[in-house]
């Protein structure tokens, strides 16, 4: 569609366009009488400008920034806000510093260096213990990562309103030659579209890229054989525990938690307690312990 300039290098840029995505195009822009501005101005310098001053932490030290980044699934919102990340924090982004449902911001981000982004990804809709209460508190969310000083990303396949976003972005193409997505800038309270935000998308083989997609894969499958996000099932997530734990190496309750933090890395800390209390009972009580639906409380062995 021609010429434009990422942080002082040009690129010809040719997005991927088809009779359906051309279509799609044209109802935004119905739409939304402002979605033309993607097309007229190349905000791309200015939006990371402004982003490094916030995670510097000399220019805007008390500010931090939340984005809700919305587009299909295969879109390429993962692979861009990753991007973004490593670039604005290329010392301190991690593919740790993605999670798959909001109680995991809560749990890391206490935890993550200061000017840090926290990515949640779409994987799946919210559960687990508390999942409710934070969907419903998206403020208190927002007003700790501020308090800590790290930034935050939702991505959505649709159009979901967020609060407390200060910016949304919409993926509308990709140039898949030259590895660029483009994005449309939008204010989140005047729903205007100021431009377009073009970003270089990390390599395939780029390390982080690598694990989270693992670890994506990973998540999905834990979903699909049931492991997690059903109460129900963590009766069966401990059975499955119990039969790989070596009682004789990991002698103490602490040692055990430790053990199931590893096997269960992406479930909250209060599954976790769940899970482990389950697994103290089978230990105590035997196999048969959690038939039928019983459970039953065990004082800690610690």
């Amino acid at each position: 569609m021609g010429k434009i300039k990422i942080q002082g290098k040009e690129y010809n840029y040719k997005p991927h366009v088809d009779e359906i995505s051309m279509e799609r195009l044209k109802q935004r822009l119905l739409s939304h009488r402002s979605f033309a501005n993607i097309f007229r101005k190349n905000l791309t310098d200015g939006f990371i400008k402004s982003m490094k001053e916030i995670v510097n932490p000399n220019i805007r030290h008390e500010e931090n920034t939340i984005w809700n980044v919305m587009g299909l699934s295969g879109s390429g919102k993962s692979l861009c806000v990753i991007s973004l990340a490593k670039l604005l924090t290329p010392n301190i982004f991690s593919h740790k510093n993605v999670v798959f449902y909001d109680q995991q911001i809560i749990e890391r981000v206490k935890n993550v260096p200061r000017d840090s982004f926290l990515i949640r990804d779409e994987t799946i809709a919210s559960f687990g213990m508390g999942s409710q209460r934070i969907i419903a508190d998206l403020t208190a969310i927002s007003e700790t990562a501020r308090k800590y000083g790290v930034n935050l990303a939702f991505l959505s396949p649709s159009e979901k309103e967020i609060s407390v976003a200060k910016w949304n972005l919409h993926t509308v193409d990709i140039d898949y030659e030259n590895r660029i997505t483009r994005l449309g800038l939008q204010d989140p309270f005047t729903k205007k579209f100021l431009g377009a935000v073009y970003v270089r998308v990390l390599p395939e083989e780029d390390e982080d890229w690598k694990m989270y997609n693992i670890a994506k894969d990973n998540f999905i499958q834990s979903i699909r054989d049931g492991k997690i996000g059903a109460k129900e099932d963590y009766r069966e997530i401990a059975k499955d525990i119990v039969k790989k734990i070596d009682l004789e190496i990991f002698t103490k309750k602490k040692e055990r938690v430790a053990f199931i933090r590893t096997q269960l890395p992406n479930i909250t800390n209060a599954e976790i307690d769940v899970v482990a209390t389950f697994v103290e009972i089978l230990i105590k009580h035997g196999s048969s312990a959690l038939e039928n639906g019983e459970e039953k409380e065990i004082q800690s062995t610690e």
